[in-house]
């Protein structure tokens, strides 16, 4: 899953709470990107190898980062 969960203040703006990118794989968590550190972090350890593989994708990451940090935005020009 992909997106940001927001809380909606009383004069309606909003506020992002949580920005994620996660993965699962057979019923678990797998893998998900930490908006902190731009890397990810392995959920599982069946996901050690596409994480080293993820994260030497220096293009990929910064484009994520971006677009869960502007995700309050977005959802912003909705809720107007």
């Amino acid at each position: 899953r992909i997106g940001c969960e927001v809380e909606k203040h009383p004069d309606g703006s909003v506020m992002n709470v949580n920005a994620f990118d996660e993965y699962g794989y057979d019923g678990e968590d797998f893998i998900a990107f930490d908006t902190g550190t731009m890397q990810w972090k392995d959920k599982s350890p069946k996901a050690k190898e596409t994480k080293m593989n993820w994260d030497t994708e220096r293009n990929r990451n910064p484009y994520l980062q971006s677009y869960l940090n502007n995700c309050m935005d977005r959802i912003s020009t909705f809720n107007a």
